[in-house]
Formats: C-alpha cells, sequence, structure tokens
C-alpha cells in the first residue's frame, strides 16, 4: 500500500499540543573573543524523563561541567544530563585539539545502568582524562565507542581504529548481551564493528567492511532486532552500480545516482547476508533504522530521496522523505510506502519508535508547503538560504502523519531537529540547532531561555496526547439485506488521529467483531442475527496512544426486516439516551499491531463459541499492548 501526503496549498495547524518547556543549551567563548558553535546530535530519555545528550562544542565554558572551563579547541565531544524539567545536572566536554563529535547516545541495557556513547574523534591526544583510553587511533580520523555512568563518569573511551578516513554514526545493543555494533563509513565504504563492552575487558571483535569502488559508501544506521537476536541490520547509501565487496549482490537492481540500502547482518560472524536497495532515478538514502516492537524480524527505514519516482507510484518534486518497512525476506518490501514533504525536506539525525509504534523524526525543509497537522508551530519562517525545522510523528503502520510541526525562529537564521526520543505517559523529546536568538522558545517554561549566540543546541519536551478522545454517538439499526450495521458521529481528538473498533453485542457477548476502521463512520456487520434477540453496537475510538472512549448504542431488537425494507425493525435509537461512554484503556477492544495487520468479522455463519473466542484473545492482545501511563 502507498500514502502519498499531498502539498497543501499553504501552511495551517488545524490542532495544538503543549509545549511543556524548551531550554537553549550552549556555551560562552573565553572572554568574549567570538561566538561559540554548539551542536546537539544523539538523545535519550529514561522512563523517569531525564534527558542524555550528545554533540559538540567549541565553547570555553558550557554549563554543568566540573569546573565550569575547559580549553577551546576546534570542537569537542559534549555529554549533557538534563533534569525532567530540562536543568543542567551535569556535562562533561572530552577532546583534544581536533575535531571531536559525539553522534549518538544509547542506554546499554533495559535497567539504564549506564551510557554507550559513539561518534568521531580527529584527537590523538585527550585532554581532561582520568579515564582509560584504550584501542588504537588512526590519523586524521577515527571512530570512538565510550561507556558513560548516569553521574558522569567515564568509565572508558575506546578507539575504533580504522584506514585513517573513517567517520562513525550509530551504535546499537542487543539489550541482555554484552556486544554493541558501531556502524559508519571507512574510506568511501561501509563499515560494521562489533565491540565486547563487557566489565571484564572492552575489545573489538571483529570488523566487516563493504561497498562498490571509487564510491561514497556510508553506514548511517544499525539495529538490532530483540527479542531472537539473530540479526543485525544495517541502512545508509550506496554510490555506485559497481558489484558490492564482501557481500552478496543486491536481491534488487541498482535505481540511480546514489541508492539506500539496508543490509541483513548475522550478529556473531559478521556474515552480510542480503542487501536490498531502496531508491529511484537520482540520490537517495536510508537516514535510520527503528525496530517497532512486536513488529518481529523487521525494520522501518527512513530516508531521503530526490527521485521523482520513488517511492513507487508516486512524483515527487525535489527533495522528500520516504517511510518504509523491510523484513527479513530480503525479496519483500513490506507495510506501506509513505512520502512526507513538499519538495524541499531532508531529515537529519536520528528518529525513534514509542511502545506501540510509532514513529517520530525530524530534519529541515525549506518549503512554506509542507505538510502542517496540528502542529504547536504553524508558521513557515525560512528564507532563500535558511532552513526551517521540522517534527513529525507518524502511525505504526507507516499509512499517515498524525502531527507535524514547524521549528523555527526568523526567516534570516536556520534551525534543524537532529533527534527524538518519547517519554511515557505520551510524552516526546527532541533536541536541534538553531542559530536565532529568539522567537524559537514555545514557552516560558524552561532552564535557559536566552541564546547564547552563534550556535546553540535546543531541546524540547512536549505532549504527544494526553487525553482520550471525546466520546460521539453510535446508532445500530437493520439494512435492507437484514443485517444490522454500526453508525457513528462526533468522535473527535484534537491531538491525534483516531482509529475504530466496532463490536456486535447479544446482551454482555460479542458475535461479531471489526478492528482498525480508519476515517469510517459506518460498518456492516456479516453475523446475521437471530430471532427476537436483543443487540447493541459498541464503538471504541483509540488515539495513536491506545487512549480509547467507548460508546454502546441503544438496543435493537425484535426480527429483521424482510430483504428490501429499507433500515426498518425497532430500537435503532441514536445512541444518546442509550449509549455509554467508557473511557480510558481497561476494556478496550485491541487495535492494530504495530505490523498492520488485523482480523476480519467473524462471518455470517461463525458460531458464537468462536466469535467469544476470538474477542478474548483480542482483548487479552490488546492489554499486554498496552503503553505505560
Amino acid at each position: 500500500m502507498l500514502a502519498l501526503l499531498p502539498t497543501l496549498a499553504a501552511a495551517q495547524a488545524d490542532g495544538g499540543r503543549p509545549v511543556t518547556w524548551n531550554t537553549y543549551l550552549g556555551g560562552d567563548m573565553a572572554g568574549g573573543s567570538g561566538l561559540a558553535q554548539d551542536e546537539l546530535e544523539g538523545i535519550i530519555t529514561s522512563r523517569e524523563g531525564e534527558v542524555y545528550v550528545t554533540g559538540k562544542t567549541n565553547a570555553a565554558t558550557f554549563p554543568g561541567t566540573v569546573d565550569g572551563r575547559r580549553t577551546a579547541s576546534d570542537n569537542d565531544i559534549l555529554i549533557t544530563r538534563l533534569s525532567r524539567d530540562g536543568g543542567v545536572l551535569w556535562s562533561r566536554v572530552i577532546g583534544g585539539p581536533g575535531e571531536d563529535v559525539g553522534r549518538r547516545v544509547i542506554f546499554h541495557h533495559p535497567n539504564e545502568g549506564h551510557l554507550l556513547v559513539s561518534g568521531n574523534t580527529s584527537s590523538a591526544m585527550l585532554r581532561d582524562g582520568g579515564f582509560p583510553v584504550l584501542g588504537t587511533y588512526v590519523s586524521p580520523r577515527t571512530p570512538f565507542l565510550a561507556r558513560v555512568e548516569l553521574n558522569g563518569t567515564i568509565t572508558w573511551f575506546m578507539y575504533l581504529g580504522g584506514s585513517g578516513n573513517d567517520d562513525g554514526q550509530d551504535v546499537a545493543v542487543f539489550p541482555d548481551q554484552e556486544v554493541a555494533y558501531v556502524t559508519g563509513e571507512s574510506a568511501g565504504d561501509v563499515f560494521l564493528t562489533k565491540v565486547n563492552v563487557a566489565d571484564a575487558g572492552p575489545n573489538i571483535m571483529w570488523k566487516r567492511i563493504f561497498g562498490t569502488p571509487n564510491a561514497q559508501d556510508v553506514g548511517y544506521a544499525v539495529v538490532t532486532t530483540p527479542p531472537d537476536e539473530d540479526h543485525v541490520f544495517v541502512g545508509g547509501r550506496v554510490g555506485s552500480p559497481a558489484p558490492l565487496s564482501n557481500a552478496p549482490q543486491p536481491v534488487n537492481s541498482f535505481g540511480g545516482v546514489s541508492d539506500g540500502f539496508v543490509a541483513a547482518v548475522e550478529p556473531d560472524a559478521g556474515t552480510v547476508e542480503w542487501v536490498h536497495y531502496l531508491g529511484g532515478g537520482q540520490e537517495d538514502e536510508v537516514r535510520d533504522l527503528l525496530h517497532q516492537p512486536g513488529s518481529g524480524v523487521s525494520v522501518a527505514v527512513i530516508g531521503n530521496t530526490q527521485s521523482p519516482n520513488y517511492p513507487p507510484g508516486t512524483n515527487g518534486q525535489g527533495s522528500n522523505i520516504f517511510l518504509a518497512r523491510v523484513t527479513d525476506a530480503p525479496s519483500l518490501v513490506l507495510g506501506n510506502y509513505l512520502l512526507l514533504g513538499a519538495g524541499g525536506e531532508t531529515m537529519q539525525g536520528h528518529g525513534s519508535s514509542d511502545s506501540l509504534g510509532n514513529i517520530y523524526f525530524g530534519g529541515t525543509t525549506r518549503s512554506g508547503n509542507f505538510p502542517i497537522i496540528k502542529a504547536f508551530d504553524s508558521t513557515f519562517a525560512a528564507g532563500p538560504s535558511n532552513d526551517d525545522g521540522f517534527v513529525a510523528m507518524v502511525d505504526n503502520r507507516l499509512t499517515r502523519i498524525a502531527w507535524s510541526s514547524y521549528v523555527g525562529g526568523p526567516s534570516s537564521t536556520s534551525e534543524s531537529v537532529r533527534g527524538t526520543s518519547p517519554v511515557p505517559r505520551g510524552l516526546l523529546t527532541f533536541i536541534g540547532v538553531t542559530s536565532a536568538t529568539d522567537g524559537v522558545m514555545e514557552t516560558g517554561v524552561g532552564a535557559d531561555l536566552s541564546a547564547n549566540g552563534g550556535q546553540d543546541g535546543v531541546i524540547f519536551r512536549l505532549t504527544v496526547d494526553s487525553r482520550p478522545p471525546i466520546a460521539g454517538t453510535v446508532q445500530g439499526r437493520f439494512n435492507a439485506q437484514g443485517s444490522i450495521t454500526g453508525e457513528w458521529s462526533g468522535f473527535y481528538d484534537e491531538e491525534t488521529d483516531i482509529d475504530y473498533a466496532v463490536e456486535l453485542l447479544e446482551g454482555p457477548i460479542g458475535v461479531d467483531f471489526s478492528p482498525f476502521l480508519y476515517n469510517r463512520d459506518f460498518f456492516a456487520f456479516s453475523y446475521t442475527p437471530l430471532p427476537s434477540r436483543t443487540y447493541r453496537v459498541r464503538v471504541t475510538a483509540y488515539d495513536l496512544l491506545n487512549q480509547s472512549v467507548s460508546v454502546t448504542s441503544a438496543p435493537v431488537v425484535g426480527d429483521p426486516p424482510d430483504a428490501g425494507t429499507p433500515d426498518a425493525g425497532p430500537g435503532g435509537g441514536d445512541g444518546g439516551g442509550g449509549g455509554s461512554s467508557d473511557a480510558g484503556p481497561e476494556d478496550n477492544v485491541p487495535k492494530e499491531s504495530p505490523l498492520g495487520w488485523g482480523c476480519g468479522s467473524a462471518g455470517g455463519g461463525t458460531l458464537l463459541a468462536m466469535g467469544l473466542l476470538m474477542v478474548w484473545v483480542l482483548l487479552l492482545s490488546r492489554r499486554s499492548a498496552r503503553p505505560e501511563r
């Protein structure tokens, strides 16, 4: 299935979501000698809502450092921990005389006991030491991996070696293993390095390099697929149709100037098992891979495309963003392609997925026609040579934008969103970069509301969805064919879209059921009503965070009419006085799984026992998928 988002005539917000706090994060140059350049590249949030970010800074002083000062150089690695309300708890600045940057920060274990930070460095000697430095530095640039405790202590810092022209981009782990996988670029090829990160002694276990000759190939993303732990996926860009080295030939054809790719790698030996290209006739790339909970051995793909024929069936113009899903069957691209943009968009940094598989990401746009939906900032403020940032949420089936918003200041400055991280209880934290001195902050609540000049990092915490949908009315009636139909209206959610599940009840027992209805207000049950029985129609409306409200119609009683008698039969009330509203997830009927599959209705000849079994199985699966509240 393909979803193409049309270009809007103008950016219009049709709702909003509150930004609960926002803050600048940046430093100052020594003695007012210039304007500091600070960038945030990676983010992760804890279950309690604390924030950890990484990036780079050339500031002489930076908030939260141990002594408040550091020696200025080109750029140094920045790691900062912030409280739930955005206050800086500590910062660590690591580096030497060269260019150093942190790209990605993750929790190593589900208990969130410590961090792993990856990036690259051009410094053979590191200041602010006091921690073991492992591995081999290869000039002029080497990827690194570091372990950082939650109190800011750096347990070790490891050079990952390479060709001398390597660039670390991403890191991933299996939650219950003491290994990490780092990907990036090695002298124009893709590399994947497996690192033993056990307390007994971290070391490099193997490094695999694959790519095409004389091209600028790069791995931008790596992801694991727990709980089976049999797959590591790498995504990025390949710049040539020439045969791949150290990998099997792709299962499909190279498309154009450059293609995105997804590769499956066996995690123990590091063997590349298959490669799948994604792209059209121009320049395309995969920027991130996400494993959605409950999606099995598959990954959601976020990429950039300049191809007017990609995804297949689209006719995009300029630069756009695409989403897709790839499974372990490499010849099969599953799920729904989704093309997002209006010809001037680029996804940057890393996205994220919440516990229900909804996807969050951001980047830059130069288009005043970017599809803005239920935004906190609906004003396009980019200039001819400047970008506005944007942030967006896409549903777990990759079929539609739940909401999207500009993130920007005046038209004379540039902004970009570099990373997102959902928080339990319906919150999202995202990071970005701005050169604006005003006009970026969305609320007066935050630890630092004053820009530091030059280029600053920015951090926003917003509410994705704070409450269930508003209840509407439901009506049950017989149609001309003698079946019972359900009709509903008035359900509304100003924060995200609504999906519907509709159930036919005989007394308290469900006898027919259809979940996953979107943009619908009518459903005809295929169950054949029995004479002299009482039936009701129950409609449950779910937002994309699984919050729900249920309304049951007035009873439909008596014998169904003869075929051909329209809308006959008593009891087809309007669902108002006879309805009931049960907000909250506890009595939900199940919703879409992240894979996008679902069960149809039971059918006219289905026995009552089978209908009961189906409803109870779905109820149980629904409850097990409920997010943390």
